[in-house]
């Protein structure tokens, strides 16, 4: 991992909650200054219309600024893709950053973004987020538009025609997966082809795991610097295997291999498979797909009886600006608009979504209501379990193999301990 990243603070749901009622602003006003921003995103469709929202609020009351947003594929190409933008003289105004905080950090290093620090929302943000915003030396480069959650979307009306209960532990849950598979019921879906989605498989599994209970652990540390390698790490060896046996098992619907999250997101809203392990930014893009779907939300119980599993817990929706940016006053203009209470508010409702700035107060939707208690109960983040950009994409490529029936624990494993070197 590189040394100039900090170590991120995850503040629980509860606290988020309480500060953002700490007080409310107006609408920032608009000017008529003239002019066009560019901003890149890898959220689209129902998940995006928080952006599509926001950016027509801005042009309203802004005349003349017009804004064009471009949605490209989040997968393996993006952060090139935007690498080579910014450094090609193409540089977006606005871009989305993958893999939220962490994955600034190729950005940061080499002097690609333009420091925020000095911009006023930024004292407006909730105490841990703005911590969290600092990742290398105590500066902001991101705005942090949400604090979410990712967990186990389920089907009620499926749940309870095949007699199952909330699963608390991971017994439970294969229990679960099961009877569903018994019942001719697909107890998974996944949007395998884009990768990402099973690395949310993953890292709601490490969430529950106690050698990574704690920000800065000592295992994380030294699985990200190569010091303890994965292959010899009981935690990620069992977890890999446990993924291993899920597929086995039939969890997973036969043509996720092919599978994007967004028709993932679809297919559970049709009934087509009972749960769906996803952030909470998928919840506008199912109820879009049914908006009748009896919807559900536990955390992953990837624990045993009697313990208590932890929801993985992340800043999502990390907006940065270019030094490169040719128009970057007026994205300053639209990342304050975006941090306005007022305007934040309307963006979470529609995000489904926990605030990160002081006194926006979000409609929370009733799945984000179902899982808010054990979230403020014990929350994990992904950046506590060691992964570091090149192991994480090790990890999700060996994920897919083994989902394809190419590939094996032993083989992701030994990639992990190979991607350390880089």
């Amino acid at each position: 991992m590189k040394s100039s990243m900090k170590k991120m603070v995850i503040l629980t749901a509860s606290a988020v909650v309480a500060m953002s009622m700490a007080g409310c602003s107006s609408t920032p006003a608009g000017d008529s200054t003239g002019g066009t921003i560019t901003f890149v995103t890898y959220t689209g469709g129902a998940a995006g219309e928080k952006y599509v929202d926001a950016v027509a609020g801005f042009e309203a009351d802004n005349p003349g600024i017009k804004v064009n947003l471009e949605v490209v594929p989040g997968d393996a190409t993006y952060d090139s893709l935007v690498t080579t933008r910014i450094q090609g003289n193409n540089a977006p105004d606005i871009f989305e950053v993958l893999n939220p905080l962490a994955g600034a950090a190729s950005y940061i290093d080499a002097g690609l973004l333009r420091d925020l620090s000095d911009q006023p929302w930024v004292s407006t943000l909730v105490p841990g987020v703005a911590a969290a915003s600092g990742v290398t030396g105590g500066n902001t480069y991101g705005l942090v538009t949400s604090l979410a959650s990712a967990g186990v979307f389920y089907n009620k009306d499926i749940f309870e025609a095949n007699g199952l209960e909330v699963p608390t532990d991971w017994d439970q849950f294969l229990s679960a997966v099961a009877t569903l598979k018994a019942t001719g019921v697909t107890p998974l879906a996944v949007g395998a082809k884009d990768g990402w989605p099973l690395m949310v498989n993953a890292q709601a599994m490490a969430a529950s795991d106690p050698a990574f209970a704690d920000p800065g652990n000592e295992t994380a540390a030294g699985l990200a610097d190569g010091s303890i390698k994965f292959s010899e790490n009981d935690s990620w060896k069992t977890m890999v295997k446990d993924f291993s046996d899920l597929v086995n098992a039939g969890g997973f619907s036969p043509d996720a291999s092919g599978v994007t999250w967004p028709s993932s997101a679809e297919d559970f809203a049709a009934g087509k498979s009972a749960m769906l392990i996803q952030g909470d930014f998928a919840i506008p893009a199912i109820r879009t797909a049914n908006k009748d779907i009896n919807l559900g939300y536990f955390p992953l119980p990837y624990v045993a009886a009697g313990e208590t599993p932890a929801v993985l817990s992340y800043y999502q929706g990390v907006l940065a600006v270019p030094e490169a940016a040719k128009n970057s006053d007026l994205a300053l203009k639209f990342l304050a608009y975006l941090a306005d209470p007022n305007v934040a508010t309307g963006f979470l409702t529609t995000a489904a979504a926990l605030p990160t700035v002081q006194g926006a107060e979000p409609t929370l939707d009733p799945a984000i209501a179902e899982i808010l208690p054990a979230l403020q109960k014990k929350s994990g983040d992904s950046g506590q379990s060691g992964l570091t950009p090149a192991t994480n994409t090790a990890l999700q490529t060996g994920l897919q193999s083994i989902l394809a029936g190419n590939g094996d624990v032993a083989s992701v494993l030994a990639a992990l301990d190979g991607a350390q070197a880089q």
